[in-house]
């Protein structure tokens, strides 16, 4: 993928894209009106992967949209945390793959404005 630019149509287009597989994994997880724990499971694991995917963009330099992609799941996640059923605590092990995104939005921005201070993380 190149490196996509939020004005432009190839942003909206990929970030509804997103969007769609995020509605497809929360319809697939739902059982009778609800997201039991194993749909929580198979969520959280669609949504990890979108992460890992959204990653491998921010190696390519592709940080705002890969940036925009955790953000996106980060909401979704807080949304599912308080309908569905999260016995084995895959929601927190998702969370924990956001923050690795603010860690890089935080390093970017530093790099920007030339503080990049390194040792702290």
């Amino acid at each position: 993928m190149e490196i996509l630019n939020p004005k432009r149509e190839e942003f909206k287009i990929a970030m509804t894209a997103i969007r769609e597989r995020i509605a497809a994994a929360k319809r697939k997880g739902t059982r009778n009106g609800r997201i039991d724990y194993q749909g929580c499971r198979y969520v959280t694991s669609e949504f990890i992967n979108m992460l890992e995917e959204a990653f491998d963009e921010a190696e390519k330099y592709n940080c705002i949209y890969a940036y925009s992609v955790a953000m996106l799941i980060q909401i979704n996640l807080a949304k599912l945390a308080s309908t569905a059923d999260d016995s084995y605590g895959d929601i927190t092990d998702a969370r924990f793959y956001v923050e690795y995104f603010n860690v890089l939005k935080e390093l970017h921005t530093e790099k920007a404005h030339g503080k990049l201070n390194i040792r702290r993380f």
